[in-house]
């Protein structure tokens, strides 16, 4: 669950108990949903007085398991939508790059299982969605389009209010 939080920030079987809509009335009830009765005691002693702002829905397994993809080397959503995706060329040069000069056979991921053994073509693979030619169809990636619903909203967002640039 934490990966799934730290990777998406509100993926698919995450539930937010009471979306805040901006008005007093919308976070009177965010904060009565986020502290609710049921929590034990124990638990609100831990801090923020048992501050939950949301469920997880029976389907958080199945969301892990994309997103872990059985091991293999893979770029975390949020530097694949919100920060990689501006510098598709790049990324796709860097890629190339580490998988031409340095003959590896294994990774270390910064949040998961370490080593994992990959290769170049591994490498690759994680990054298959900068390695083909613009004037082709990206690949699909490898997490579900539910899953990244709220980081593509999020990014719509930033775009808008000019935070980030626009995606080359």
């Amino acid at each position: 669950k934490i990966c799934l939080f730290a990777l998406y920030f509100q993926s698919s079987p995450l539930l937010v108990t009471a979306e805040p809509d901006g008005t007093l009335r919308g976070a009177a009830r965010f904060f009565e949903a986020a502290f609710p009765p049921e929590v034990p005691p124990a638990a609100r002693a831990l801090g923020w007085r048992g501050f939950i702002a949301w469920k997880w829905r029976p389907s958080w397994p199945d969301a892990f398991e994309a997103l872990s993809g059985g091991g293999r080397p893979a770029v975390p959503p949020i530097l694949l939508e919100i920060v990689l995706a501006r510098e598709r060329d790049e990324v796709r040069r860097f890629v190339e790059r580490v998988a031409d000069d340095f003959a590896f056979t294994s990774l270390v991921p910064a949040h998961f299982d370490a080593p994992v053994a990959a290769d170049a073509r591994a490498w690759r693979d994680a990054f298959q969605t900068f390695c083909t030619p613009r004037s082709t169809p990206a690949p699909p990636g490898p997490y579900p389009d539910a899953d990244l619903a709220f980081l593509r909203e999020f990014e719509r967002q930033l775009v808008a209010s000019g935070a980030i640039r626009p995606r080359a």
